[in-house]
């Protein structure tokens, strides 16, 4: 009864899901091969569903031979280039990592784990933090306009509210605020 809004710290997490198709309906129609969503549009879907932590399930309807029609496998193609196109570089990777807390001082939950690449590893605060700062300190300035974060999801979804500002010489700004972190949360920057 309550799946649509969710109960914060509930006993069951359930993931969101995104169904959409890539035609204006569900099932193949040869006067919709000119409708199929492009690579950009289905770039602003997996935004909006896999980087506000959704799965992004879309429906690729076989037409009547039982084949994927050209027009749906070249947008996909060239939506699956522009994605991997896009999150090819981890900027973060080598930038210097520090926290305003880390709990118990173990190595083992450090802000450098937020860039190690694994996927098992991440920073945590001691229990009684509930407000905490990561800063990434670059050798050189870098542009970007994406940012990709997640949560150890394991733990469960904790993150209430997160903030990213940047320093212009020595000049703090927000740049990006989000209301939760979940499975994966990609902000897309507008000034960079």
């Amino acid at each position: 009864k309550q799946s649509p809004i969710g109960t914060r710290n509930g006993k069951h997490w359930l993931p969101p899901e995104c169904d959409v198709s890539i035609r204006p309906g569900w099932f193949w129609h040869a006067e919709e091969n000119a409708r199929v969503k492009t690579p950009g549009e289905l770039m602003d879907l997996y935004y909006e569903s896999v980087g506000r932590g959704a799965s992004f399930l879309l429906n690729v309807p076989p037409d009547r031979r039982g084949q994927l029609h050209d027009a749906d496998v070249n947008s996909l193609r060239e939506f699956g280039d522009l994605r991997a196109a896009t999150f090819t570089a981890n900027l973060a990777t080598g930038a210097k990592v520090s926290a305003s807390n880390t709990r118990a001082n173990s190595p083992g939950f450090s802000a450098r784990n937020l860039v190690d690449g694994d996927r098992n590893t991440y920073w945590a605060t001691d229990d009684r933090v509930t407000e905490a700062n990561v800063t990434f300190e670059f050798r050189r300035p870098q542009t970007f306009n994406i940012i990709r974060i997640r949560e150890a999801i394991g733990l469960g979804q904790r993150v209430a509210g997160i903030a990213i500002d940047s320093s212009n010489n020595g000049n703090w700004e927000k740049i990006g605020e989000a209301t939760s972190i979940g499975n994966c949360r990609l902000i897309r920057l507008k000034n960079y």
